[in-house]
């Protein structure tokens, strides 16, 4: 592949995925594993070297779409700091704690995820009280990367590839997760997180239904 290669199938397979209602944030790594179906070594992170691969090969190709993307979509590619936000109690208070993008086995100080939670409240609180905060964001942070493991692991992947109604079923799913975290957020309309975690659990099923051709 060369620079005027790269250049026409990165445009037609960003088209593909304008079409398939893919976002700009998660278009990269689906373009690279188009571009790239077979390649299966490292993309990102230290100790790679770089000169061992082409130019238009491995990560040197991936370092290109990421590229392209910036320019094409300008801040729209860039990752939050937070995946999500899931529901916790405090003394019998709901609080939201952010669940971060994280790679590998990082270390994460917990308490200042959580949206809301004081420094006077913080002093406040006992051992065990810190340890039931932590178990629950353990407990969150693996669920919510279950869910996303779906979206961002498989269905690139997934042979034979998914339809386009199983990732649309998917991404329906996740914003009602999404939603129904927004639903207890102040006004607590426990109503609305009720109906959406219920859209959510359907959804999700279905989607799976579909991806496993049941």
């Amino acid at each position: 592949m060369d620079r005027n290669e790269f250049l026409a199938q990165i445009e037609q397979v960003d088209r593909d995925l304008s079409n398939e209602n893919v976002p700009p944030i998660g278009r990269a790594f689906r373009a690279f594993s188009r571009l790239a179906p077979v390649f299966n070594g490292p993309l990102i992170g230290y100790g790679i070297d770089l000169d061992s691969y082409g130019p238009f090969e491995g990560p040197n190709l991936f370092r290109r779409i990421t590229d392209w993307y910036s320019g094409r979509y300008g801040d729209r590619v860039c990752l939050p700091n937070s995946i999500c936000r899931v529901p916790i109690l405090i003394r019998q208070q709901v609080y939201l704690i952010r669940i971060p993008i994280a790679y590998g086995q990082p270390r994460v100080e917990i308490l200042p995820l959580v949206d809301g939670l004081t420094s006077d409240m913080i002093r406040s609180l006992d051992p065990s009280e810190i340890q039931a905060i932590k178990s629950a964001f353990t407990d969150g942070y693996e669920l919510v990367y279950e869910v996303d493991d779906m979206r961002f692991v498989l269905e690139p992947n997934h042979s034979p590839p998914l339809s386009f109604e199983a990732i649309r079923i998917l991404e329906q799913a996740i914003n009602d997760r999404n939603a129904c975290a927004d639903c207890i957020d102040n006004k607590l309309d426990t109503n609305g997180a009720c109906f959406r975690a219920q859209q959510h659990a359907e959804k999700m099923m279905k989607a799976f239904l579909l991806a496993t051709n049941r």
